[in-house]
């Protein structure tokens, strides 16, 4: 098991992020650079951090540690959580879950977290956007069989068509961009995209 000088919890949130160390001593800070900075001088040399995966909050500190050549673990918050339902961690405050996360961190083999590579970060927020696209353009779809038994202007059904097809144009641009970014990155996978996890290609229909 890896040993480390100290071991802190971060419970990170969209305005703020709480650490605790192995001590139980609690910090505060926001969630911004200013922050990020201010808390990089308290960090013991030799420590880890460790945070849960929170979709986009946990990813500026995570790159600002890394960056700083600090030891930072991203772990998923189902594992945490069922550390915590172990020690019957039950109380549910943001110092509480931090402290959880040190104490889980002392106990768990740290996988230390690293950033993807650009290319792959930005493919997998288009395939992301072009999800959300397909969603939408699907109810457009169903809006328009609705409206058809409705008896509804023809001109109310030609505008949801025109929407339509705005949304088939916006997706087939972001294809092509993600198809650009994955061959700028490694060609040879753009034969066999769907071997990324999270940008595999799909029928956009």
């Amino acid at each position: 098991m890896n040993t480390y000088t100290d071991y802190l919890g971060i419970d990170i949130s969209k305005e703020s992020f709480d650490v605790v160390n192995r001590e139980g001593k609690h910090f505060q800070y926001i969630n911004s650079p200013k922050g990020f900075a201010e808390f990089k001088k308290e960090i013991p040399k030799d420590s880890l951090s460790t945070m849960e995966y929170t979709g986009i909050y946990h990813l500026n500190l995570a790159k600002f540690l890394y960056s700083k050549r600090v030891s930072v673990a991203v772990e998923n918050p189902l594992r945490i959580k069922r550390f915590s339902q172990m020690h019957l961690k039950r109380n549910k405050t943001d110092k509480s879950d931090a402290k959880i996360i040190s104490l889980y961190s002392q106990n768990q083999d740290a996988n230390l977290w690293s950033p993807e590579p650009k290319e792959i970060e930005q493919s997998k927020d288009i395939y992301q956007i072009m999800e959300q696209y397909i969603e939408f353009r699907a109810g457009l779809k169903n809006k328009i069989d609705a409206l058809k038994y409705k008896d509804v202007p023809q001109s109310i059904i030609e505008g949801v068509k025109s929407q339509i097809e705005n949304m088939n144009q916006s997706i087939d641009e972001l294809q092509t961009e993600l198809d650009n970014l994955v061959k700028e990155f490694d060609a040879p996978l753009l034969s066999n995209i769907s071997s990324i996890v999270g940008i595999g290609q799909r029928q956009f229909v």
